[in-house]
């Protein structure tokens, strides 16, 4: 299955033979921005002739026509992934550099005033996506948003971090009312409940809430479950412990979505009992890696076993074991480095100091070795900053890498910043308002979008 990831690499590839003077983070949100024109043909609007600089007249069917297949093919898996959601936006140059947010909204705003006409009669009576619209817009003028940032006395990384986690909720946002008509996040309907009606259900009841409200389920029924302490963890260990929710053939939507609250009520609850199944939750995630549901808690591990008190040694043989998957051995050494921080600060050295040894061996996988380092980057110590900055270029070195956890000026950045603790993830943002609302918009059945049965 081709990625869009791949398939915008396929456009740079073809875009070496007819060279352009934009940079991928451009390329990456001009390509977005055409995707998801509401038009009805691309023959209507010199989108190609405008990104290889030709007069808006020139033929289509005389433009070169391997790069025609090459982007058709991209803008229709750009179309694919964007009407599932999660869609996210390459945001760095060419030589990796500073990620370029401004870059990337350019792009998707020449795009948009390509097909202008149809923006303005799509956007007729929407202001929910003229807004959208309009901030991306703002986003693409980086001399604007230098001299606000200076006013607020902000870093422009903070900032720069800070958008790149917006960015694909307002690309989400946007898709949704290209792909779904003029809706409006107002008009969503999101559960409510009363505290106090809510303290005198019972546990079958409020199980009943988590399964069938799927990914809809408001934080105050994730709270209610896990003050319920004790007399709510068997109904945990009941869903959790069900071979067939696990299973990609047989689970339901409601099923899947009720092992991902079962696992954040346990991240929220302080006893042994807790760990001791967040623990079993933890080895399913070593046996069978591959599972869609880890994609939501991944790099949260520490923050749900941040109040367990478990220490390290339970997680020792998966951080070794070359022969477990880089994602729970990552999420393992993460859990590790959040234990030790709570004692000696001597203990919580050597095990960077081991850290950085697996980092820098190139025996190891490099998905794992870009993790660690990003586990560092949490404590910047000078006699790191050289294999930071090497692992950094391998990101844009690596084809088998996704997407670029970090580059040469984060790295930077963080030995300005000092230690941050990557442990103050909130993995139960998941159940704010505003995520809920842009998962409903996305039209974005994220369970059955993964493929999970």
């Amino acid at each position: 299955m081709t990625t869009p990831f791949d398939a915008f690499r396929r456009v740079l590839a073809e875009l070496n033979i007819h060279p352009i003077e934009r940079s991928p983070a451009v390329l990456h949100g001009y390509l977005t921005g055409w995707a998801l024109a509401p038009i009805d043909s691309d023959a209507d609007y010199p989108f190609l002739q405008n990104l290889l600089d030709l007069p808006d007249d020139a033929e289509f069917g005389l433009l070169p026509t391997a790069l025609e297949r090459t982007v058709a093919e991209c803008l229709e898996i750009f179309n694919n992934s964007l009407r599932k959601g999660k869609f996210l936006p390459e945001l760095h140059s060419s030589t990796g550099g500073r990620i370029q947010t401004d870059a990337w909204c350019q792009g998707f705003t020449e795009a948009v005033a390509v097909a202008e006409d149809a923006w303005e009669i799509f956007t007729i009576d929407n202001a929910a996506l003229t807004q959208q619209l309009v901030t991306i817009q703002l986003l693409s003028d980086s001399d604007l948003y230098e001299q606000l940032l200076k006013r607020s006395k902000s870093t422009h990384g903070d900032f720069v971090r800070e958008m790149t986690e917006v960015l694909p909720a307002l690309i989400d946002v946007i898709a949704s009312h290209v792909y779904s008509g003029d809706v409006d996040a107002r008009e969503v309907q999101l559960p409510q409940f009363d505290p106090e009606e809510l303290a005198l259900l019972d546990a079958a009841d409020l199980m009943e809430i988590l399964i069938t409200l799927e990914d809809r389920v408001p934080r105050e029924v994730i709270d209610t479950c896990a003050a319920r302490g004790a007399t709510f963890l068997p109904w945990l260990r009941a869903h959790l412990e069900e071979e067939r929710h696990w299973s990609t053939e047989w689970t339901t939507p409601a099923e899947f979505w009720g092992l991902l609250h079962s696992i954040m009520i346990l991240g929220l609850m302080d006893s042994p009992q807790a760990a001791e199944l967040l623990l079993e939750v933890f080895g399913r995630m070593v046996r069978q890696p591959e599972y869609d549901l880890w994609a939501w808690i991944e790099e949260h591990w520490a923050a749900l076993f941040h109040n367990k008190n478990v220490g390290i040694e339970p997680f020792v043989q998966t951080a070794l074991d070359r022969d477990i998957a880089a994602l729970p051995r990552g999420e393992a050494i993460a859990c590790m480095v959040a234990a030790a921080s709570a004692g000696p600060p001597q203990k919580l050295e050597e095990l960077l100091d081991r850290l950085a040894e697996m980092a820098a061996d190139p025996t190891e996988e490099n998905l794992l070795r870009v993790r660690l380092a990003d586990l560092l980057l949490s404590f910047p110590r000078e006699r790191y900053r050289a294999l930071l900055l090497a692992l950094a270029r391998l990101q844009m070195e690596d084809s088998t890498l996704v997407y670029v956890a970090f580059d040469e000026d984060d790295v930077n950045e963080v030995f300005r910043e000092g230690d941050t603790p990557f442990w103050n993830s909130d993995p139960w943002s998941f159940y704010n308002p505003d995520e809920i609302t842009i998962r409903q918009l996305s039209g974005n059945d994220a369970a059955n979008d993964e493929g999970v049965w």
